[in-house]
């Protein structure tokens, strides 16, 4: 009769220790996605932030430019590969199909 209950008591050890293992893991992935989420926010953040310095540079640029009334064709040529430069990284200028594939990797439950 003890054997028995021994037994049964150390099926029951290893169910909890199992079943606080799960919930262990679920906190640590349930970290590990709140971690990465954050992290793709952050990046998208600071290619905004690039983009708004480079056209930042593109008008001090300008501006000393326009004291010197005019600028050169390789100004011009730079430039223009700066605007398009800036508006590549820019999240606010990414398509809604970029966007929908980037909100994809949060994985939110539906």
């Amino acid at each position: 009769y003890e054997f028995e209950l021994r037994s049964k008591a150390a099926a029951a050890d290893r169910i909890e220790q199992r079943r606080l293992a799960e919930i262990e893991r679920q906190r640590l992935e349930a970290e590990q996605l709140s971690a990465f989420r954050i992290g793709k926010v952050d990046e998208a953040l600071e290619l905004f932030d690039k983009a708004e310095k480079i056209r930042s540079l593109i008008a001090a640029f300008d501006k000393a430019y326009a004291r010197d009334e005019g600028t050169t064709p390789t100004y011009e040529r730079w430039r223009h590969w700066a605007e398009k430069y800036a508006s590549s990284l820019d999240p606010r200028e990414w398509s809604a199909d970029d966007v929908a594939v980037w909100t994809e990797c949060f994985k939110f439950a539906d």
